[in-house]
């Protein structure tokens, strides 16, 4: 569905979707989208190197610019935790239900929450995914929302947008994060905010295979706006592949035979709405080969190992 928008007393945007009429309530209000200079934003945490927050265009879910949060959490006991806080707050208008984003992930498993004021000056917590490692799993953009809890009371501010914190020493190190089109949301709303997914692969993560010129099939699944073909693209060792897309299926034979060992597979595509799916995983050629048997350094024979 598409969204259009625009500023209501420079203050709210005003969000109309196909299907609503302008005498209708909006589902939810874009709250940030980082489309202008980020006065008052600034960075904070616990337990970390130094941490980098910008206004980026390397990544954008809507419009040309996202938050994007470099941190580094490696060698730090306890909890760590980086924050992107933001002067005085961003007033919320009227009682919405939930808060969403758009995440650009790094996989890297993290807490993602964000931390509100309430109408009587009492701070809580929101969480937009479990703690670690069940965090932010996923690479690429994906849309979350945490919901507010009826304890408090609107109108709300919301103070700290972004709380991205490491609570198991294992799941620490460096990554980026970006954040995109910060939403208010009010009611449910009719929009493919879903992934593409892999239904099915082959040869599939960490299979062997016998053969140094293996046929991939990579099987894709989109329930809602469906899968924009346009927008697929298959890399094999970092290279990019030619191949036949037909009934939702990617198809490609590598045109040289692979090394034995591991070769890595990585596809990005999106919906007709927009929404990336971006992933890649390893399989493992092991396959009969010619080897040369050398005595000494110029009598040869070729000899045929058998794996």
């Amino acid at each position: 569905m598409k969204r259009f928008c625009k500023p209501l007393f420079l203050i709210l945007t005003l969000c109309l979707f196909a299907g609503f009429s302008s005498a209708e309530d909006p589902a939810y209000v874009v709250i940030e989208d980082f489309e202008t200079e980020m006065d008052g934003w600034r960075a904070t945490g616990v337990n970390h190197h130094d941490v980098q927050l910008e206004r980026s265009n390397e990544q954008a879910r809507f419009g040309n610019y996202a938050l994007k949060i470099d941190y580094d959490f490696t060698g730090f006991a306890g909890t760590s935790g980086v924050y992107a806080a933001v002067d005085g707050g961003i007033d919320i208008p009227g009682d919405p239900e939930r808060i969403g984003m758009w995440v650009y992930g790094d996989a890297a498993g993290h807490w993602l929450r964000s931390q509100l004021k309430d109408a009587n000056g009492q701070t809580f917590n929101i969480d937009f995914t479990p703690e670690a490692p069940e965090g932010v799993t996923w690479e690429g953009w994906q849309y979350v929302e945490a919901p507010i809890s009826e304890d408090f009371e609107a109108p709300y501010v919301l103070d700290m947008p972004v709380r991205y914190m490491a609570t198991r020493e294992e799941t620490k190190g460096a990554g980026t994060l970006y954040i995109d089109d910060i939403r208010a949301v009010y009611r449910d709303f009719d929009e493919d905010v879903t992934n593409p997914e892999i239904k099915q692969k082959t040869p599939a993560a960490g299979e062997t295979v016998q053969t140094n010129q293996p046929e991939i099939e990579i099987t894709l699944r989109d329930e809602e706006s469906g899968i924009d073909p346009e927008t697929i693209d298959v890399q094999l060792d970092g290279k990019e592949v030619g191949f036949v897309y037909e009934q939702e299926t990617v198809k490609f034979t590598p045109e040289k035979p692979l090394a034995n060992g591991f070769h890595e597979v990585e596809i990005q595509v999106r919906d007709q709405a927009g929404n990336l799916m971006h992933t890649s995983w390893r399989f493992e050629v092991r396959a009969d080969q010619l080897h040369l048997h050398c005595k000494g350094l110029r009598k040869c024979a070729p000899i045929r190992r058998l794996i």
